[in-house]
């Protein structure tokens, strides 16, 4: 006996209309390109002043925290015609700084790898011989395919734990292998279109001096976007 699977496309423009509709949807964007645009400056600061270290790292929480409620209530209530709410400051705190030490984590993992694979190819360049080019291809192809897969696991790491609210479900490959593996297409869409608004949101306001300065308020949009993009592919099939 097999159970039917209804296959759901990635709708591009329902994750537009979600993200506006939303009676006061601009200044809960305002707001948080606010708190971005703090973050971003603080970041700065830190360079030479690393006291300012436990701010940014507070502000940083609570920003991915209201990404993580964005994506839990969007599952919880997926015909919801609202943004959630900036409130209950320690839940998003907590929420967000947790995220962000199990992502160093996984960032710590994969440069351990990345790096391994470095010294190969150093080594290699140094002791030339017959597999010395061979070598350094794959080498190259490793780092990508690393970063790759390193940058699409966490986001659907970052997806199944935003919905379970469980340190454990950020590191649940399992749930998320099987996840993708039921509608991989849908999972890699999304994927590459969250890189891609999150890229096209810093780079293009960049490419003008004015347009800097706008820099937290549309990288902050493209993160709810993606956020939404996102949970359309995670719930793209249902049993």
């Amino acid at each position: 006996m097999t159970s039917e699977v209804a296959v759901v496309g990635i709708d591009a423009d329902k994750a537009v209309r979600q993200f506006t509709v939303d009676s006061v949807w601009k200044q809960k964007i305002g707001f948080g390109s606010m708190l971005t645009a703090a973050w971003f400056l603080i970041a700065i600061m830190d360079v030479r002043t690393p006291l300012f270290l436990p701010v940014a790292l507070a502000i940083a929480g609570c920003v991915t925290g209201y990404l993580l409620r964005v994506v839990r209530e969007r599952i919880q209530f997926p015909d919801a015609k609202r943004l959630p709410e900036w409130d209950e400051w320690a839940d998003l705190f907590m929420s967000g700084i947790t995220w962000i030490a199990i992502q160093f984590g996984i960032c710590v993992l994969a440069m351990i790898m990345i790096t391994s694979t470095l010294i190969l190819s150093i080594y290699a360049a140094i002791t030339p011989n017959a597999y010395s080019v061979v070598i350094a291809e794959t080498s190259l192809i490793v780092i990508v395919l690393v970063a790759l897969w390193t940058s699409f696991l966490s986001t659907f790491l970052w997806v199944n734990f935003a919905i379970e609210e469980r340190v454990t479900a950020a590191i649940d490959l399992g749930k998320v292998r099987e996840q993708v593996r039921r509608n991989p297409g849908q999972f890699w869409m999304a994927w590459a279109l969250s890189c891609s608004l999150q890229f096209i949101a810093i780079v293009i306001p960049a490419m003008t001096v004015i347009g800097i300065v706008l820099i937290p308020t549309t990288f902050f949009a493209a993160q709810i976007l993606s956020a939404h993009l996102l949970v359309q592919a995670w719930t793209s099939v249902e049993n």
